[in-house]
Order: C-alpha cells, then structure tokens, then sequence
C-alpha cells in the first residue's frame, strides 16, 4: 500500500466511531469497490478503505484532510495507484 497522509501527524487508527451510521462518501471518480471512503464527523473526518469497511477507520483532523486533499490533488500518491 502507498504513503498514507505524510507528514500528518494527527492521523491515527480508531475502534468504531461514537456515530453509529456515518455518511460515507466516495469520490465520484471511484469506478470500483477500491477507494477511500470519508466520513465529517464533528471536527474530523474519517477515513477507510472501501474493501475493508469493518476495519477501524482512520480518524483525522480538518487539516490533517485538508492537507491529505492537497497531496492527493498534487499527485504525491500517483504511484500508490
């Protein structure tokens, strides 16, 4: 599996979240069952992969997704495709 959120500290691996039916959302470029799902809960966002949605997701801060955003829209996780 490719780099997860370089240099974002914050995120991290949680048991199930306190919601108990987040809104998950894949991009609307996702053509398989093969992508990150995210969730806002609150201030935060989690995150999963949508092959494995009972795992734990990870849970990250506002900017910790704004920058995961930013490095994903830049092509720093190209070669993880």
């Amino acid at each position: 599996m490719g780099r997860l959120c370089r240099g974002h500290p914050g995120r991290r691996a949680r048991g199930p979240p306190v919601t108990p039916n987040p809104a998950w959302r894949k991009s609307s470029r996702c053509a398989s069952n093969t992508c990150v799902e995210a969730a806002p809960i609150g201030d935060t966002v989690l995150m999963r992969d949508s092959k494995h949605p009972g795992q734990a997701p990870l849970e990250l801060s506002a900017a910790d997704w704004a920058g995961f955003l930013e490095a994903v829209q830049a092509g720093d996780y190209e070669e993880a495709v």
